[in-house]
């Protein structure tokens, strides 16, 4: 019994005195243990129990024992009940303190009850708040409908790199005239054309910028779209259309509902919808009731194939501006620009009233003025600015005499007189090529031999290339040992350049430009007419100096399919998901090849 006691003294600590009374219970337990061991180590165990119990000193030794317990047990009955005393004494004083609660307690009752005549109306304001979250809850589901259908990104960056020729003052006369103006309050087509390099991206980039200010303060919809030869997702109806409702279709509202129905209709994007089908969606979404008016804006429709299917991909494009236009809608106005090739004035002329044709206009030989002075009141390599004034204002006005209507032709030509020190401004002036072709000829003849195998694959590769190549992408063609012992050709690691950009650009000069992207810089060509020239009968059969350059396609994919195995046969890449992106070309050769 004492034992169990000394657990409970154990978990709930005893009094002074009783503390006292069990350490000497516990000496008299632990000296009879002491004895009782001692006699187990002198092997007497047989005789143990006899003379154990009749030994005298054992026997006091429990009589002590005895005595304490007895003495320990009535303590803890004495605490037991003084416990109980105070026990009952505070549950006295609890009980007072429960009637007073009982009646604090009535009176929140009463409160209750106004509560309760609250709370009701409370429960009518949150099944209005209900109603109003499950409306904002419809919306996100909306948004996220949307951003699921957006098979296509809007081309936000894209006026952004085409405007490098432009200024404030860029097209002043070309925004304060009749023609605009009517098209902007009209709905009609307004077809601005020109030839290779007249700047027609540029108006076209400086009209989604007005646009797009007009829709910020009043009530009107943008949508805009460029054509691109470099990149193979900008080229086709299906890329023109699917940019186009992803554009008009806002977050909310009929025109995405029309967008979201086409969505589920095709299993939520399991499947694709055709051409067709696109094309009527956006035609339905165009001719809805009560719609703002709406600005459609695409540039460069040339650079739409057209020697390639039956129908090619510019027909098709050319077909659906012609039935959007015959929907005679009076709040859709559409821009379109592009070189005057004899399909599309074909389909353009009977359209409409509103041309503007940019080497016909006299503002067009101001703007290249403007251009090219500013180039050279403010070149970055500090070589213009020592020339003399009279060479100056000399550089400024034969360039806009002779660019005739071309921004892209004053543009290379300031290529080649920003390296000219004083004493050669005026020869250089002289010997000035005519046309593009002859000034592209003059790029490639300046290519040093050394570089020049070089050169010509970086060209294949951008002619030849599904999407455009990043700059470190295209970098590692010239990493690539074509020469080889064994025929195949090897990617040389140690062969990479530190300045991937500037490797690059003096193997190919004004031919290419580095563009920024959101995530990234590409290499494209400086223009649409540098990959039509390479690739021309033109160049074929020019000089040989320079038709070394001429670009068939079927050699052009051999050179970039044998730079991508390159990359692919690397035994730290070989078919390794994980290894993806440690060579720079290795994702563009997993996709594409």
């Amino acid at each position: 019994m004492f034992f169990r006691r000394l657990e409970i003294y154990i978990e709930v600590p005893p009094t002074s005195e009783m503390t006292d009374t069990i350490v000497q219970i516990m000496v008299e337990v632990l000296s009879i243990l002491g004895i009782a061991t001692k006699e187990i180590k002198q092997g007497r165990m047989k005789t143990y129990l006899k003379k154990l119990i009749g030994r005298s000193d054992i026997e006091n030794a429990l009589k002590r024992l005895d005595k304490l317990t007895l003495e320990e047990s009535r303590m803890a009955a004495a605490e037991t009940l003084k416990a109980t005393h105070a026990v009952d004494e505070r549950v006295k004083g609890v009980a007072v303190t429960v009637g007073s609660i009982d009646n604090r307690v009535a009176g929140v009752d009463d409160r209750v009850a106004g509560v309760d005549e609250r709370v009701v109306g409370i429960d009518e304001r949150v099944v209005g708040v209900d109603e109003r979250v499950q409306r904002a809850a419809n919306d996100v589901d909306e948004m996220k409908r949307h951003s699921q259908m957006a098979l296509t990104t809007r081309p936000l960056d894209e006026p952004q790199h085409r405007m490098r020729y432009s200024s404030q003052e860029t097209a002043t006369w070309f925004f304060q005239g009749s023609i605009f103006q009517e098209w902007k309050s009209t709905g009609s087509l307004l077809w601005i054309h020109g030839k290779p390099g007249s700047g027609k991206s540029i108006i076209c980039s400086t009209v989604i910028e007005d646009i797009q200010a007009m829709c910020e303060t009043g009530n009107a919809s943008m949508a805009y779209f460029y054509f691109d030869f470099r990149d193979a997702k900008k080229r086709g109806l299906r890329d023109l259309v699917l940019s186009l409702l992803t554009q008009l279709s806002a977050p909310s509202g009929p025109r995405c509902d029309l967008l979201s129905n086409l969505y589920s209709a095709h299993e939520k994007g399991k499947k694709q919808p055709s051409d067709i089908i696109l094309s009527k969606c956006l035609k339905d979404m165009l001719t809805l009731p009560d719609q703002p008016p709406t600005y459609l804006i695409i540039d460069a429709l040339d650079e739409s194939p057209n020697a390639s299917g039956i129908p090619s991909p510019r027909e098709t494009v050319l077909q659906l501006l012609d039935e959007l236009i015959n929907l005679s809608l009076p709040n859709l106005h559409i821009c379109a620009t592009s070189r005057p090739e004899i399909d599309i004035r074909y389909v353009l002329e009977p359209l409409t009233s509103r041309r503007v044709s940019l080497h016909d206009q006299s503002g067009q030989k101001k703007d290249i003025s403007d251009y090219v002075r500013s180039v050279v009141y403010s070149d970055s390599e500090q070589i213009m600015k020592r020339w003399r004034m009279e060479d100056k204002e000399l550089v400024i006005e034969t360039l806009s005499e002779r660019a005739d209507g071309m921004f892209r032709w004053a543009f290379c030509q300031l290529e080649i007189l920003r390296h000219c020190l004083p004493p050669s401004v005026r020869r250089t002036l002289d010997e000035l090529p005519e046309s593009l072709d002859e000034t592209y000829e003059r790029v490639l003849k300046e290519i040093k031999k050394p570089n020049r195998d070089h050169a010509l694959r970086l060209l294949q590769c951008l002619v030849v290339a599904i999407r455009p190549l990043e700059v470190k992408e295209l970098a590692e063609v010239l990493a690539v040992d074509f020469d080889d012992a064994d025929g195949i050709p090897k990617l040389k690691t140690n062969w990479r350049w530190e300045d991937e950009e500037q490797a690059l650009l003096s193997s190919c000069s004004s031919l290419i430009a580095i563009v920024e992207t959101k995530d990234s810089q590409v290499v494209q060509f400086s223009h649409f007419s540098v990959q039509e020239f390479l690739t021309s009968a033109r160049l074929a059969t020019s000089s040989v100096d320079v038709s070394r350059y001429h670009i068939n396609l079927e050699p052009a994919h051999t050179i970039l399919a044998q730079v991508c195995m390159s990359v692919l046969l690397q035994p730290d890449d070989v078919v390794e998901e994980n290894s993806v992106g440690k060579t720079p070309l290795a994702e563009y050769a997993a996709e594409h090849w």
